[in-house]
Parts: structure tokens; C-alpha cells; sequence
């Protein structure tokens, strides 16, 4: 019972949950009211594809953010990780892609190992792989894009088929963000990354290993990048050095929305699935309302910085914080715990 009790609540989370639920419910219901098309079976399948690819990254953003830390190469290892499979299609589509999300699990195991033991700042070191990682996709490429052989294009258009308002690419993500939402609610490694994320200093006193649980986060990071690029470059037909540049900004943008915390340790893999689908939803509302590129991003951009506005305000938890704001900010975002300033 215990074990069934415990599952439940690391996977739905805590009550915010519903009050993200709630978001998604107003998104839906304002974009209905301004065109009653907007609820129809085509945009949800539209919602859904997107979702597909956005789904994996920000559940691989979500876990390294659970354990207190941020992964900024999802991007270039996505890009990185399309061009592989591409180049590996005469292998066969299932063993490229499954080949090429190995490759960005191990890079993603060998980051964590490298932050852990040398105890650098996760955003400068995943900075410098961000940037890395780019330069070794422009190398693969010639930085041009690399295309799909034409006898396997029939392979992967298979994985965009429409079965109703979900296709096998759908089905996919699901199942993956399925199974490490179950590892992250009930499995040791999971309860290791919440720990050190929601109190580094007081997890070392528990013996709760450091090195593991980052190695697990970022290898989890590395792995959902890996088949996410993957994945949507055998359905795009090609590969680039420069694609999937903005889903940083979306994944980030849609694990906060979400309610995973910004200082570790708190929120649920299924809190990245609603966020994923809140942002999904809202974009294509958007689009649906003849806004402009330029105005997605705008509009994103804006969602993001309300977002962290408020959380950040409502992690302020005494009036002597609130008082203390501007000072509260910089160190917050200097790199020091919250755990730290009560020192």
C-alpha cells in the first residue's frame, strides 16, 4: 500500500498539479471561444505531434532540473543525435535511431560524471557542450544538411500516421516518459535525484550518494535529447547542424509551467507532460489566430519570464524575503541554494 501510495503522489505530484490541469482546461476553452474550429480532432492530433518532440526534451530538461542542475545542450545533442541516424539509415531506421539515443545517453552519462566529480557549475559546463556539440554536427554535415535515403522514407513517414488524434511517434513518448516518470516515483535512483536536488548539503549528510544521481539525471538528459532529434529527423527526412535551436527555450519554458520547482527536488515527470501540453495548446492557438513566428516567440518569451516571476516570488516564503527581494535575486541567481540563505 505504502509503495502504491507513494507512487501516486510522485506522479501526479502535489495539489498545483490540478491548478495546472486548470491552465490547460482555460487554454482550450479561451481558443475555442474565439474559433470553435480550434477544439476539433485536427488540432489536437497537431498538438499531440508536437508534443512528440517536445515531450522527450523537456522530460529530459525535467529530470536534470529535478536534481538541482540544467542541461543546455538538449539542443545541439538533438542535432547532433539527427544527423546520426540519418547517416546511419542503411543500418535500418529502428537500429539508427535506437544507436543514436545511445550515443546521447553516453555523452549525457559522461557529462554528469564530469560535473559531479569536478564539481563545476552545470550551466557553464553544459554551455561549453552546447557550443561543442554544434561544432561536431557542422563536421559531420560540412554544415550542410545530410538526407534520408529515398527507400526509407516510406519507414518514416510511418511513424507521423495518423491513428486518430495519435500516430506511432505519439506513442513513442509516451511510453518513455512513462517509464522514467514510473523509475522517478518509485525507484532508488529516482529518490536520489530529488534528494540531492532539494537539499544538496543536507543529502551528503545522509550519505545519499553524489555522484550516481547526476550521472542517472543527465544520462536520462542525454538520452531523451538523443531520440527526440533522432526521431524527428527520420521523419523530417533530413538532418542539419543547426536544427531544433529553440526547443532550449520551449523545454525550459514548458517544465516550469509545469511546476517543476527552480531549485531542485520538487515536481513530477507528469508535471512536464502538462506543461508540455500547455505550451503545445497555447502555440497552437496562436497559429490558429494567424499569429506570426515573431509573435510565438514573443508570446513564449513572455510566458517564460511570468513563469519564473512567479515562482520566484512565491519561493520568497517570509515577509523578511519579500523585503529582501532585489538582494534575494542576484544571490539566488549567482548559483547559491535556497537552503544556503538561511545560513
Amino acid at each position: 500500500m505504502s509503495v502504491a501510495v507513494n507512487f501516486t503522489r510522485r506522479w501526479l505530484g502535489q495539489p498545483d498539479v490540478l491548478s495546472r490541469i486548470g491552465m490547460l482546461a482555460i487554454v482550450w476553452i479561451v481558443f475555442s471561444l474565439l474559433d470553435a474550429s480550434f477544439a476539433s480532432a485536427d488540432i489536437v492530433f497537431s498538438v499531440l505531434q508536437s508534443f512528440a518532440f517536445l515531450g522527450l526534451i523537456a522530460t529530459g530538461v525535467g529530470v536534470a532540473m529535478i536534481a538541482g542542475e540544467l542541461d543546455l545542450s538538449v539542443a545541439s545533442m538533438a542535432a547532433v543525435a539527427g544527423i546520426l541516424a540519418v547517416k546511419m539509415a542503411g543500418l535500418g531506421l529502428i537500429p539508427a535511431i535506437i544507436l543514436a539515443a545511445l550515443i546521447a545517453c553516453l555523452f549525457g552519462v559522461i557529462q554528469g560524471a564530469c560535473i559531479a566529480y569536478l564539481k563545476i557549475n552545470s550551466i557553464v559546463f553544459t554551455i561549453g557542450t552546447l557550443f561543442a556539440l554544434r561544432g561536431v554536427a557542422n563536421l559531420l554535415t560540412n554544415s550542410k544538411s545530410v538526407l534520408l535515403p529515398l527507400d526509407a522514407l516510406d519507414q518514416s513517414e510511418e511513424l507521423i500516421e495518423r491513428i486518430w488524434v495519435f500516430c506511432p511517434y505519439v506513442f513513442i513518448t509516451l511510453a518513455v516518459v512513462l517509464v522514467i516518470g514510473i523509475g522517478m516515483a518509485i525507484s532508488k535512483w529516482g529518490r536520489e535525484i530529488y534528494a540531492i536536488g532539494g537539499a544538496r548539503a543536507e543529502s551528503v549528510a545522509a550519505g545519499v550518494p553524489q555522484v550516481r544521481p547526476l550521472v542517472v539525471a543527465f544520462g536520462i538528459s542525454g538520452f531523451c535529447a538523443g531520440l527526440g532529434g533522432a526521431l524527428s529527423a527520420v521523419v523530417a527526412g533530413s538532418g542539419a547542424a543547426e536544427a531544433y535551436s529553440s526547443v532550449l527555450l520551449q523545454a525550459v519554458t514548458a517544465v516550469l509551467i509545469g511546476g517543476i520547482g527552480l531549485y531542485g527536488g520538487r515536481g513530477t515527470i507528469f508535471n512536464v507532460v502538462i506543461g508540455c501540453l500547455i505550451l503545445e495548446s497555447f502555440i497552437a492557438g496562436l497559429i490558429d489566430q494567424g499569429a506570426t513566428q515573431e509573435v510565438q516567440q514573443l508570446a513564449t518569451g513572455g510566458l517564460l519570464l511570468l513563469v519564473v516571476a512567479v515562482e520566484f516570488v512565491t519561493g520568497l516564503e517570509s515577509s523578511d524575503d519579500r523585503r529582501r527581494f532585489p538582494t534575494e535575486f542576484f544571490r539566488r541567481f549567482g548559483g547559491l541554494r535556497r537552503k544556503e540563505l538561511r545560513t
